[in-house]
């Protein structure tokens, strides 16, 4: 037999047996770190009555760092140069943080699309997305927010939009301890122009139908009665909305009223949209009860003539929900 050990060998031995001190070799190996980390601090330590002192370049300035002993200072610079290499990009940060939300369930599928959606648009791709986040100053972020205004020529709600964004992820990397930076106070402090953002033009007679017209739209659905047409009628004369609207059934119907308390959910799935019926509204206030014109109950008593009904008040042919989005 041979008398030949292996150093695998001749190691798991000797943790086995207890030979081996393996905290002792840890605290080494670890010190031996901090040396190396140590080694490309570039600034003098000095000491006075308040104890140890250096500098340190953090958010790209030199700042000062004091600890009552040099050791103490000196695990303080380890642990902030670490910190430093580990430290996650913008892009990195935005989805972590989106990932919580949808993990605690804070936000709905819709949202998380909504807000992935708006995030490729205005920075996942720029030099601003791949930054650190650490290294990111309040006039880093002004300038990002004023470009995005005007090349993109926001309104106030695409504003708005790109700030729910922001704020995430700033309030999620302060808490992770990524950034120092306080977007609370970063936002209360913003000076905009309201004469930065777009206006929209609204002209009043485009945004909702005359009585002529809606009573053109009724004879033309009532002489083409169809599933999808009916329900358009009904959107008019109850002011639902559509994701409402296509997840009403036939028990939400009580002669002169209609109970609200459901809505239609789309979000996406391995790139796909997915359409489905949430038990409950947008909002609390959502879910409420909708007393009906007699014109509205007419309606109703159409599309049960032309819908299966099978679930869902407006079912096409095939028994299936018709969707909304």
């Amino acid at each position: 037999m041979s008398d030949t050990y292996s150093k695998e060998k001749i190691l798991q031995y000797a943790i086995k047996h207890d030979i081996i001190d393996i905290p002792l070799i840890k605290t080494q190996i670890e010190q031996m770190q901090k040396q190396e980390i140590l080694k490309k601090h570039p600034y003098k330590f000095w000491e006075d009555k308040q104890g140890w002192h250096t500098y340190f370049m953090q958010d790209g300035r030199r700042v000062k760092k004091l600890a009552r002993t040099k050791s103490e200072l000196e695990d303080k610079l380890v642990y902030l140069y670490k910190a430093q290499e580990n430290r996650p990009s913008i892009n990195k940060t935005f989805e972590e943080w989106l990932n919580k939300k949808l993990q605690f369930k804070e936000i709905q599928k819709t949202s998380a699309d909504r807000y992935e959606n708006n995030y490729k648009r205005y920075i996942k791709s720029t030099s601003f997305g791949n930054r650190q986040i650490a290294t990111v100053t309040e006039n880093d972020l002004e300038d990002f927010i004023k470009g995005c205004i005007s090349k993109y020529e926001m309104t106030v709600k695409a504003y708005s939009d790109l700030m729910i964004i922001l704020r995430g992820i700033f309030k999620y990397a302060k808490k992770k301890h990524y950034t120092d930076l306080s977007i609370s106070a970063f936002i209360s402090d913003l000076d905009l122009s309201p004469s930065m953002f777009k206006r929209r033009a609204i002209d009043n007679k485009m945004e909702v139908f005359s009585e002529v017209e809606l009573k053109m739209i009724r004879e033309y659905i009532l002489k083409r009665p169809t599933i999808w047409n009916l329900g358009v009628l009904l959107d008019l004369e109850t002011g639902l909305r559509v994701g409402e609207l296509v997840c009403l059934k036939p028990s939400d119907y009580h002669g002169h009223v209609l109970s609200i308390q459901r809505t239609e959910d789309r979000h996406k799935e391995d790139g796909k949209n997915v359409w489905s019926v949430k038990e409950f509204t947008k909002t609390s206030a959502g879910t409420r009860d909708v007393w009906l014109p007699k014109s509205a109950e007419d309606t109703i008593e159409m599309i049960k003539t032309v819908s299966p009904c099978k679930e869902y008040l407006l079912e096409n042919p095939k028994g299936k929900r018709i969707l909304g989005t």
